[in-house]
C-alpha cells in the first residue's frame, strides 16, 4: 500500500518560483500526530491535507512544526491537484471547508482564482524587540489576528532585509509581513513574510498575508484591484481585488513532482480504491471526450490546415490517455498504482490540449 503527495509551485508561471506546497489526498482523516509528521518530512512551508466531504473537500494545512489556521498558497496548490488529477471537473468550483470557513476556488483560463477572507490589520504599537529584530524603521505598524505588518519606507529597503531570525522567533505571533508601495513599477506594492515561531524562517510566497495586504493598500492607492509581488529569493506575484469583507486571489501553480509514500503510513488509514479510482477517470474521461467530439466536429468545418494540425494533436493525445488508462484497468491490485501516475500525466496534456482548442475557437 501506497500514499501519492504531489509537490506544487504555487503562485508561480513555471518551476522553481513561487512557493512549493505539498498536496496529499486522503479518504480520511489519520491521527493528527501523523499529519504533523508528514508535514515534518515534507519539510515544505506548508502541506495540505484534503479529504472529500459530501462532494465537497476538508482541507488542513501544516507547517513543519504546527498546523494553521489558513494558507494561501497550498489551497492554491490543492484546487490545482484535484483538477489536475481529474477529481474535479475543471468547469466545477473546489469548496473547502476549513479552519478559516469556507474557501473556494475556480479555474479561470490557466488561473486559479480563490475567495478568501479579509484580514486587514488594525494599528498598534510595536511590541518590544520587533522592530530591532527586523532592523527596520517603520512607517505604519498595525496586526490582525495572524501576523504583524510593518510598512516600511521603499522597495529597496523591503529587499535588502536580513532580520535577526532568533529574536523575531519570540514575539508573539504566527509572523510578520514587511511591505512597500512600489509606485510606477510593475507592481502596486512588494512584501515579504517571516514566520520563524511557526517553523518558516521566510515564507516565498504567502496567500494569506495577501489577506491582510489586499486591504491596507486598497485603501491606501485608492483601487480595489492591485498586484502584489512577495520579493523573497523564489518571489512570486499575487493578483488581488478586495470585496467587502472578501478578498479575491489569483495565480499560477506548477506540479513539479509527485512521490510514494510507502512507509509510515498509520495502521487502517484508507486510500483509494483501483475501482473507485477507475470509476471516477471513466467518468472524467467520457466527459472530456465528448468536448473532443464536439471540438472535432467544429474542426471538420474549417478548411484551414491549422484546424487539421489541431485535431491531429486531439486525437494523438486522446490515444494516448486511452491507452494508458487501458493498461492501468488490466494491472494487477498490486502494480495499479505504478500506472497511476502515467495515467495523469496523460490525464493532463489531454485537458490542456482541450482547452487550448476551445480557447482558439472562442477567439474566432
Amino acid at each position: 500500500m501506497a500514499l501519492t503527495i504531489y509537490q506544487v509551485d504555487a503562485f508561480a508561471e513555471r518551476p522553481f518560483q513561487g512557493n512549493p506546497a505539498g498536496v496529499c489526498l486522503l479518504a480520511h482523516y489519520p491521527p493528527d500526530e501523523w499529519l504533523q509528521q508528514v508535514a515534518g518530512e515534507m519539510n515544505l512551508s506548508e502541506t495540505a491535507f484534503v479529504v472529500p466531504h459530501d462532494g465537497e473537500f476538508r482541507l488542513r494545512w501544516f507547517t513543519p512544526g504546527v498546523e494553521v489556521d489558513l494558507c494561501g498558497h497550498a489551497t492554491l496548490a490543492s484546487a490545482h491537484v484535484l483538477w489536475e488529477t481529474g477529481r474535479l471537473a475543471a468547469d466545477r468550483e473546489a469548496r473547502f471547508h476549513t479552519r478559516s470557513g469556507l474557501l473556494t476556488a475556480r479555474l479561470e483560463e490557466g488561473r486559479i482564482e480563490m475567495d478568501f477572507p479579509s484580514e486587514p490589520p488594525a494599528p498598534c504599537e510595536a511590541p518590544p524587540g520587533l522592530l530591532e529584530a527586523l532592523g527596520a524603521e517603520a512607517r505604519n505598524l498595525g496586526k490582525n489576528r495572524f501576523d504583524y505588518l510593518v510598512e516600511v519606507e521603499s522597495p529597496g529597503q523591503v529587499e535588502s532585509l536580513d532580520p535577526d531570525l532568533s529574536a523575531l522567533r519570540r514575539i508573539e505571533c504566527r509572523g510578520v509581513m514587511v511591505t512597500a508601495a512600489s509606485p510606477g513599477g510593475e507592481y502596486d506594492f512588494v512584501s515579504r513574510f517571516f514566520a520563524p515561531a511557526a517553523g518558516v524562517n521566510e515564507d516565498p510566497v504567502t496567500g494569506s498575508a495577501h489577506c491582510c495586504l489586499a486591504p491596507y493598500w486598497a485603501e491606501r492607492l485608492g483601487r480595489t484591484r492591485l498586484t502584489g509581488y512577495q520579493a523573497s529569493r523564489r518571489g512570486g506575484r499575487v493578483s488581488v481585488e478586495v470585496r467587502g469583507d472578501r478578498v479575491l486571489l489569483s495565480g499560477s501553480a506548477v506540479t513539479v513532482l509527485h512521490c510514494r509514500m510507502e512507509a509510515g503510513l498509520p495502521e487502517g488509514v484508507e486510500m483509494e480504491s483501483k475501482s473507485s479510482y477507475q470509476e471516477r477517470m471513466q467518468k472524467q474521461f467520457d466527459e472530456w471526450s465528448g468536448k473532443i467530439d464536439g471540438l472535432l466536429s467544429r474542426v471538420e468545418r474549417k478548411a484551414q490546415g491549422g484546424y487539421q494540425v489541431l485535431a491531429q494533436e486531439l486525437g494523438e493525445k486522446r490515444e494516448v490517455a486511452s491507452r494508458r488508462f487501458s493498461e492501468l484497468k488490466e494491472s494487477s491490485s498490486e502494480a495499479w498504482q505504478d500506472l497511476k501516475p502515467g495515467v495523469e500525466d496523460a490525464w493532463k496534456d489531454l485537458r490542456q490540449a482541450v482547452e487550448k482548442a476551445a480557447s482558439r475557437f472562442r477567439a474566432q
